[in-house]
């Protein structure tokens, strides 16, 4: 493990609370508050019971993502796997963390097990101060860079440096834009103002991963709560309502939807745009629009699969794509 790895493991132990996210055998996210019993140049060490759910999911999946505060405000996070390793470990934590001895005396400390967390990815993060400060670490496994990076067909346009608010886009003799990964916050208001989308995702969050961390985002707001779901669908844009400019709607005003299902209801507004004939100079008639499939969404973001997320909605119980609809 390299120094500044072995800094940030330290810190991890130095914090010691620390939220474990883990996902279950529906690909449900779960998470836990734990402490990082032990750093070590091997890795960060932690200990959970049979007993637990944390447990299974340890063994079944062997990963795990810790996210944690330090104490001056600053986000750590690390993505890695992990493994079980000798019962000698669980008494090496007890040494290390005596406190342990009054929850679980004599040799009831042996219900646990400990797990080596060998391999991953992290990163450090500080919002408070500009400009911003993060720092990437990793051990046993190739540092990810967080944030954009520009491809060829960038016109130089400046557009990315105006709306950064962070001086992330750096410009060569070419007049040629790049991305400081060191400056990037990942905010994606680039991403959003490109004329040529030259600007992608450095990471592995390809779209359809964020659709799905959107579907799970959102049963975490609505599981277990009464709602009731209303949606306009006028004002289609081409682009997401975050975009600082946008354009003339591609389909005419539709109406309003109501459900107590917000999976129907997407799916139910989805598909009443998708009945709609496409309007006259919007976006769907740009050079290299192709709308023949009939998936007018599809057609203007090609790179981009809005149903990914209904599908994943769906399979983690939030409501169901299958609706009737009742016309007042």
């Amino acid at each position: 493990m390299n120094e500044k790895a072995r800094n940030y493991v330290d810190l991890f132990r130095k914090v010691k609370i620390a939220s474990a996210a883990t996902v279950d055998e529906q690909g449900r996210p779960q998470s836990r508050i734990i402490n990082v019993m032990i750093a070590s140049d091997e890795g960060m060490y932690i200990v959970t019971s049979k007993g637990k759910p944390f447990y299974k999911q340890l063994v079944d999946t062997g990963r795990v993502a810790l996210s944690a505060m330090c104490p001056d405000c600053q986000s750590l996070k690390f993505t890695g796997k992990v493994k079980m390793v000798d019962k000698k470990w669980v008494d090496r934590v007890f040494e290390e963390n005596p406190g342990m001895n009054e929850v679980y005396p004599g040799d009831t400390r042996y219900i646990l097990d400990a797990f080596l967390i060998y391999e991953g990815s992290g990163e450090w993060f500080d919002l408070l101060n500009y400009p911003i400060n993060r720092e990437t670490f990793s051990y046993n496994a190739s540092e990810e860079k967080a944030g954009f990076e520009i491809q060829k067909n960038c016109i130089g346009c400046r557009a990315c440096a105006r709306i950064c608010a962070h001086g992330a886009p750096q410009f060569g003799a070419d007049g040629k834009a790049t991305i400081d990964t060191d400056k990037c916050v990942g905010c994606a208001r680039c991403l959003a103002v490109c004329p040529k989308d030259a600007i992608q995702c450095l990471y592995d969050e390809a779209p359809a991963i964020l659709n799905k961390k959107i579907a799970e985002y959102t049963k975490a707001v609505v599981d277990g709560r009464p709602c009731f779901h209303v949606s306009l669908v006028v004002d289609v844009s081409p682009n997401c309502d975050c975009h600082a400019e946008n354009d003339v709607p591609i389909v005419p005003d539709v109406g309003m939807f109501a459900s107590f299902d917000p999976v129907a209801l997407d799916q139910a507004c989805a598909d009443a745009v998708l009945a709609q004939t496409p309007a006259p100079n919007s976006a769907l008639f740009d050079e290299g629009c192709d709308c023949s499939s009939g998936d007018y969404f599809h057609a203007a973001h090609p790179d981009t699969d809005w149903a990914v997320c209904l599908e994943h909605a769906e399979k983690i119980g939030i409501g169901t794509r299958a609706y009737e609809l009742i016309k007042i």
